[in-house]
């Protein structure tokens, strides 16, 4: 019986050496690659800093989303390189009412439609949430919007807007302030 136990042992031992034998092996030849790719990084020349042109029209060309004043987040997904399209999702202040938050986006859209990195965009997702419900979404064509003084933002931009859902609170608001809509 010891005969039998110490054979375990032994061959228990002699593999736990052989597999530590070998990891080293690995960790010898990690080094020296790793040893070879630092020195060919460090043989690399140095990126040279990008002209402030090309800083400038990167700032200028970033989606600004400073308007939304009466919004607690605005998540923005920029899909203008691939289909001319943007998403905005905006949640309001949870102590606005429906109607009001939905006029205040509203309101706040045109001024982002306003912005000179619009140029290529040929729509625009608005959804916008309250309390982490949706009341209304639609989507906005800039190319259609014809500016003019006398009318609301909310409506020139309504106006040239194909309004997918509302919910019935912002419908009544929308009937109250004879907001157009398609």
């Amino acid at each position: 019986m010891k005969k039998y136990i110490f054979f375990i042992l032994s061959v228990f031992v002699f593999t736990l050496t052989a597999c530590g034998a070998e990891e080293e092996t690995k960790t010898e030849g990690q080094g020296q690659d790793q040893a070879e790719s630092d020195s060919a990084l460090d043989e690399e020349a140095p990126q040279p800093e990008r002209p402030e042109e090309e800083k400038a029209k990167e700032a200028t060309d970033s989606i600004d989303t400073s308007m939304y004043e009466y919004a607690s987040n605005v998540e923005v997904t920029d899909a203008i390189e691939i289909n001319n399209h943007i998403t905005l999702m905006i949640d309001m202040n949870d102590n606005l009412e429906q109607g009001l938050a939905f006029m205040h986006a509203t309101n706040q859209t045109y001024d982002f439609i306003e912005q000179n990195n619009m140029v290529n965009v040929e729509t625009i997702g608005i959804n916008i949430r309250l309390k982490g419900i949706k009341i209304a979404m639609f989507t906005v064509h800039p190319g259609e919007i014809e500016k003019n003084e006398t009318e609301s933002m909310a409506n020139i931009v309504l106006k040239s807007s194909e309004v997918e859902m509302v919910s019935p609170e912002v419908e009544e608001f929308i009937r109250e302030f004879d907001l157009s809509i398609k």
